[in-house]
């Protein structure tokens, strides 16, 4: 009986192992994409046909492809596959600025926390229209199906950027995975063009969330703060109203739906596999005595 249990297991690892993670597995809220790592620029061509290649040099024929591809998703949110070798290794997905884009970035990072949990973060450097420099801050995703890959978010008011990568292969290929501090990012820009004397006008929505964040689990966790609420109707609100977090694009999954995008055929079929095992091993035993 316990060799049974063994083979179950064995055979439930090579399922699960036999089909990696997709591209909505990652990031939930996307438009269903079933696209995997490792997918062929081939076989990304004949499922991807809305997408074009924007990489600087042109593909010659018989030639390992080592670009880009964008595609631009109903939400007007955009998706950056990049590839080497032929092979499919990253994927930025970037919304645009608009109204809504608190509402999104709560969304992107409620999906983000679902899956992955708590962020590592810290802050960089970006360059903004007037050419200087703002300090901005990231979060660092490790999902929880699979720890090589790494997850980063940023969100400013030029947009919202999330990447997607394996940090594993990266390093391999020597690809840097850390983030530059706002002091390397100024000192690049000085040496290539003179910043702006005038402060930056980039606005950080992601520091602002993360503030929102730690003060709600804080009036929490505090009976003081709760009993705040208590005050009457005509007390001035706080900064942060909660409706926002209402606020999403239509065209998002939200992140009850998202749990459905796992094959959970899979666990169907172990289910399957165990009950022909139990099968069996009730047989033989009957058989035995």
């Amino acid at each position: 009986m316990k060799n049974l249990f063994i083979t179950l297991l064995s055979t439930l690892l090579l399922v699960t192992s036999v089909f990696p993670a997709s591209v909505e597995q990652f990031l939930p809220w996307v438009t269903p994409n079933s696209l995997v790592f490792g997918t062929t620029f081939a076989v990304f061509c004949q499922t991807r046909s809305s997408a074009t290649q924007f990489s600087m040099e042109e593909q010659k024929t018989g030639e390992s492809f080592n670009g880009g591809m964008s595609e631009t998703l109903p939400d007007s949110s955009i998706l950056i596959y990049g590839f080497l070798n032929n092979n499919l290794e990253s994927v930025r997905w970037a919304a645009r600025p608009s109204t809504k884009i608190k509402g999104l970035l709560i969304t992107v990072r409620s999906s983000l926390l679902e899956t992955c949990g708590e962020p590592s973060s810290g802050t960089t450097g970006r360059i903004d229209s007037l050419g200087s420099v703002a300090q901005i801050v990231w979060e660092d995703y490790r999902p929880r199906a699979d720890k090589d890959y790494l997850i980063t978010l940023v969100a400013t008011s030029e947009g919202i950027e999330v990447n997607l990568m394996n940090e594993a292969v990266a390093k391999k290929r020597g690809i840097k995975t850390t983030h530059e501090t706002y002091e390397e990012v100024a000192r690049a820009v000085s040496s290539l063009v003179k910043p702006e004397a005038k402060p930056s006008k980039l606005v950080d929505y992601l520091a602002a969330d993360r503030v929102n964040t730690q003060q709600s689990k804080d009036e929490k966790s505090d009976p003081a703060n709760r009993n705040a609420s208590e005050l009457p109707l005509d007390s001035p609100p706080k900064a942060s109203a909660p409706d926002n977090r209402n606020q999403t694009s239509p065209s998002l999954e939200s992140p009850e739906r998202t749990k459905t995008s796992s094959p959970t055929w899979l666990w169907l079929f172990g289910v399957l596999i165990l009950g022909v095992l139990a099968f069996i091993a009730n047989a033989l035993r009957k058989h035995l005595n």
